[in-house]
């Protein structure tokens, strides 16, 4: 009788059966089982959902020639951390070193191959990514000079799609059933996910004779419906952040071209007119709090809108409206932290009313309720950051990026503004929108390391719109879309949703 041993050699995306596996005889001699290891391409497979995969791309190292069994089964990943099953539930999908099989759900899952040759087993892990086609990439809002609006993509592709010169680029990949949409003014990506309530909507916000706002599903980029604007007499052109309300419900808020707050219910898709500010001198600009309270917290967007004076957020409806001021100061402009502590989720720039040349920097906690100053400093020059300044913060550095004047600055939040650009766009090309490569909720953060400009160029034949991509590791430029969309709006990374 022979009593088989087996030790594991684990990682994260592969678990190969060992060299140092051992046969035992009854006469307790030993002797090396088959080797036996199984390698791929890469680690991740993407496929579209009603389409059948043939996956090929399997290689396995079988020293010996013995016959091997496989076992292909996937599902959706474990979200406990304590159970020892990575999968919650799993379906198997193939029994020979290929797959051939037509997944009927868009999502990313967890998928597993057990190969077996009689004395050695390996396991290889794969992430499974069944796309409805626009899953994720860089989305772009723009309208053509006939007031039509396009929604175009750069799209993420895998090693695989990049090393076989797949097109990442597409033009105006949306078309509501109407056929058109005219005068498009913003986007959003409204993903919200607590334990009592989740929404997720895509939303794109015109400026037509409606103030039409249509609601996409984020996963297929199938249209939902369309709401409106008209009786307000305006439209939705800023996104101001998210909020979870009292009862389960989930609120984005907008400004209007008049700068005029509006809230959006995300479940039930209208839209209310927030016009309990009247301590709120005319609004200057947002300032969202896009930032997470761990290394596995959901990113958080509450909203800040800030006047001359004061700042506003509304961390709940619950806690209602709560404003910060500065005797004597005015606020220049606002950003927030990456990663967000207990004390400190919002930095503030602030200018004396008296003296110019004097500066406070203020930070906030994440609900809006105090503020405490960082420090205080002198620039006979004046800083180079207006109310107009565009932010976006990264994981890849606790610096946020901002624009002034055309061009990107570094501010590292607790010290005055940086006075010299970090990157500089080529002539001509005036900046519109800042995005990174935000890797979506929760854990989902690998990879956060571009950063996205989107700029206007009128002097510029043909298309005047173009996407200038540059990483975070030391500014330099990574690839140029040049001239590839109209007059450009908005833009956004479109993350992953299952």
């Amino acid at each position: 009788m022979k009593n088989i041993i087996f030790r594991y050699l684990m990682t994260g995306a592969l678990c190969l059966a060992a060299a140092a596996c051992y046969d035992v005889d009854d006469n307790g001699d030993t002797h090396a089982l088959a080797p036996l290891s199984v390698g791929a391409v890469s680690d991740t497979i993407n496929t579209l959902v009603n389409e059948t995969l043939h996956y090929e791309g399997l290689s396995v190292e079988n020293v010996r020639g013995e016959e091997c069994t496989y076992t292909w089964v996937y599902g959706p990943r474990s979200t406990s951390a304590t159970s020892s099953d990575a999968f919650q539930s799993m379906t198997e999908i193939s029994s020979s070193q290929t797959i051939d099989y037509t997944f009927s759900k868009v999502g990313s899952f967890l998928l597993r191959l057990r190969v077996d040759n009689g004395e050695s087993i390996a396991y290889k892990y794969f992430t499974l990514n069944v796309n409805a086609g626009f899953d994720e990439g860089l989305a772009i809002l723009s309208n053509d000079d006939e007031g039509e609006g396009h929604l175009s993509f750069i799209q993420t592709l895998t090693s695989e799609e990049a090393a076989v010169g797949k097109e990442d680029f597409i033009y105006s990949i949306f078309t509501p059933s109407s056929g058109s949409m005219k005068k498009v003014t913003t986007m959003a990506l409204l993903d919200y996910a607590s334990s009592s309530s989740t929404s997720s909507l895509f939303m794109i916000a015109t400026n037509d004779d409606n103030g039409s706002i249509y609601n996409i599903d984020p996963s297929t980029m199938e249209l939902l419906s369309v709401s409106s604007m008209k009786s307000f007499g305006t439209c939705l052109e800023t996104f101001a952040g998210d909020n979870a309300m009292s009862g389960g419900l989930i609120s984005a808020y907008f400004l209007s071209p008049e700068r005029r707050v509006f809230k959006y219910d995300m479940n039930m898709l209208y839209a209310t007119e927030m016009d309990n500010m009247e301590t709120l001198s005319e609004i200057k600009g947002i300032a969202y709090t896009f930032n997470r309270s761990s290394a596995t917290g959901r990113n958080n967007m509450t909203p800040r809108l800030f006047s001359r004076d004061s700042v506003l957020s509304r961390y709940s409806a619950s806690q209602g409206l709560r404003y910060l001021s500065e005797e004597g100061y005015e606020i220049v402009n606002a950003c927030a932290a990456r990663q967000r502590t207990s004390s400190t989720a919002m930095y503030y720039l602030l200018r004396s009313k008296t003296d110019p040349s004097s500066y406070k920097i203020m930070s906030g906690n994440y609900n809006g309720r105090t503020w405490n100053q960082v420090r205080e400093f002198t620039s006979a020059e004046g800083v180079k950051m207006d109310s107009k300044s565009m932010f976006v913060n990264t994981l890849a550095t606790n610096d946020v990026y901002y624009t002034y004047d055309n061009a990107i600055y570094h501010w590292g939040l607790s010290t005055p503004p940086g006075t010299s650009p970090a990157i500089t766009l080529p002539q001509g090309e005036t900046i519109v929108a800042l995005a990174t490569n935000i890797g979506g909720r929760g854990a989902r953060t690998a990879g956060e390391n571009l950063l996205y400009v989107l700029t206007y160029n009128p002097s510029r034949q043909g298309r005047k719109g173009s996407v200038y991509v540059y990483q975070f590791s030391d500014d330099t430029l990574v690839k140029a879309y040049e001239g590839v969309v109209d007059k450009p709006v908005a833009m956004l990374y479109k993350y992953r949703i299952s």
